[in-house]
């Protein structure tokens, strides 16, 4: 997954980041990245931002990559990579001020519980971004280049994972 995230996702996540801070104005205070993977969403918005920033994934390995990309990018003590579930996190109630995700929770085994995990850590207040997709940021050209590239090589979840909707 790292490899994809530094190929072929690499403008989502600057172009993400830029969103939530400009849809949500939260740049100060705890942010929770579930299935973060490598740290690529938690280290762009630890740059354009103030928060201290969780990125946790249920990989070791993932959380393994995470550290190396957040010692390269010099944001140790900012970005803290942490290995745990998205269904049962090691966060107090009302931990964070704002809670991101991108398309991990097509993975999560209990999608209810992975949710009400969320809604537990979030601040009164907060704000969850949780979601798939490319954010509505992301250019027009890079978007298309990106489903091409997934389209050719089929890349993506497992049919048995996607949402009928």
């Amino acid at each position: 997954m790292d490899w994809i995230a530094r190929t072929i996702f690499q403008p989502i996540y600057p172009n993400l980041a830029v969103q939530i801070k400009e849809d949500f104005g939260i740049t100060r205070g705890i942010c929770v990245d579930i299935g973060g993977g490598s740290g690529n969403l938690a280290i762009e918005l630890a740059k354009i931002t103030d928060l201290e920033i969780y990125s946790l994934d249920i990989d070791p390995d993932a959380t393994a990559i995470a550290e190396k990309n957040i010692d390269a990018s010099h944001l140790k003590g900012t970005v803290k990579a942490v290995t745990a579930d998205a269904q049962n996190m090691p966060f107090s109630d009302n931990f964070a001020h704002l809670v991101v995700s991108r398309a991990s929770f097509i993975f999560w085994k209990d999608k209810v519980k992975g949710f009400k995990e969320a809604l537990r850590i979030l601040k009164p207040g907060g704000v969850a971004f949780i979601g798939t997709g490319f954010g509505n940021r992301l250019p027009p050209e890079d978007r298309e280049r990106i489903q091409t590239i997934l389209s050719e090589k089929n890349i993506g979840p497992p049919a048995e994972l996607l949402l009928n909707m």
